[in-house]
């Protein structure tokens, strides 16, 4: 299977059922007393499609136990930091929803938490980062389907929406 048909299935999967993660923890062991963590996790029931997006991206998974009556068990792939910068720029070009651009945030986040010493780190990387942690909180809360303007510039076809011609509802 073409390598960016695999990659855009995931992006779909991710789309479906996935989310990002931007945290900031508190750590008393560290120098400057927190750290930066980043997440990628997708979340379903289905082994098998989860071993397939695992065969493709990589990850962890493991079993999810959720206390609502009801649901099924469900099991987690998870993608930490230090493998982000390597599955990201494969998946962003197929998010279209606001998942975009939290994978975008995250991808320059993991970028620069790489291959720093302590006095460059406090200097240009963590202002940087307390920068990029502040955007990808708007995100957060977003809706997960992106604003009707975006699709359009994307070039996708956008349904016109009941009461956008003056229509009553």
């Amino acid at each position: 299977m073409n390598q960016d048909i695999k990659f855009a299935w995931v992006a779909g999967f991710i789309e479906a059922d996935g989310s990002f993660s931007f945290m900031k923890q508190r750590r008393s062991d560290l120098r400057r007393g927190y750290e930066y963590r980043l997440r990628l996790r997708i979340t379903n029931s289905d082994r098998v499609l989860l071993e397939t997006a695992q065969a493709i991206i990589g990850g962890t998974i493991t079993s999810h136990y959720d206390h609502t009556p009801n649901h099924r068990p469900s099991l987690v792939i998870d993608i930490k930091t230090k493998s982000l910068p390597q599955v990201l720029p494969k998946i962003i070009p197929f998010l279209i929803s606001n998942k975009r651009k939290m994978a975008e945030i995250l991808l320059k986040a993991a970028s620069l938490q790489q291959g720093h010493s302590w006095r460059n780190w406090q200097k240009y990387v963590l202002p940087e980062l307390e920068t990029l942690y502040r955007q990808s909180l708007k995100y957060r809360t977003f809706k997960s389907s992106p604003p009707r303007k975006e699709m359009k510039e994307w070039g996708f076809e956008v349904p016109q929406m009941l009461g956008e011609r003056g229509d009553k509802a």
